[in-house]
């Protein structure tokens, strides 16, 4: 899924060879928060059902030229990083820093925010999207879920994702 995507490159094998020969026994685990299926209807935010991960169907973004607001789109993805994790001596700060996905792909991102707690691509374009892409790409395409081009339109939920969709496709019981 994120093949196409301007700033996002595929690696070739021998970059990927490399990465794995530097690979250390550093981990840092980010959790997906997502609902249950049967809170996936639920406005409570504890449910998560508008979540990091489903913040396209929270509300929709302010259009100056049109002074409506208007749905977001389905791949948007905010990663926002709990204070315990963004804390952590070898989580990255203040620089940008490349993440090489295990699907053959890389991007650069960095960290923002207060505590560096929101983690996202880093470049002129689509930034809100390539995690996005990436993630909900590849539940969409193990048939998990559905892509939704209007999450208004989506009545029956169709294209939020929820645990048991994370723990399926084995995305390390909702972590990335």
């Amino acid at each position: 899924m994120l093949g196409g995507i301007e700033e996002v490159l595929e690696t070739t094998e021998s970059e990927q060879d490399m990465y794995r020969s530097l690979q250390t026994d550093i981990e840092i685990r980010i959790p997906i928060k997502a609902p249950l299926a049967t809170n996936r209807f639920s406005t409570a935010r504890h449910d998560y059902a508008r979540s990091n991960i489903n913040v396209a169907y929270g509300s929709g973004r302010y259009n100056k030229l049109s002074g409506g607001v208007e749905p977001r789109n389905w791949y948007e993805v905010q990663i926002t990083v709990n204070k315990t994790i963004s804390t952590q001596p070898n989580y990255p700060k203040n620089k940008p820093f490349w993440i090489v996905t295990d699907d053959g792909y890389k991007f650069e991102a960095h960290t923002t925010a207060d505590n560096n707690k929101q983690l996202t691509a880093y470049g002129k374009t689509g930034n809100d999207r390539v995690f996005g892409r990436w993630i909900k790409g590849r539940l969409a395409t193990a048939g998990y879920v559905k892509p939704v081009d209007n999450t208004t339109t989506d009545t029956e939920r169709l294209g939020v994702v929820t645990q048991e969709m994370l723990n399926a496709a084995q995305m390390r019981d909702g972590s990335y």
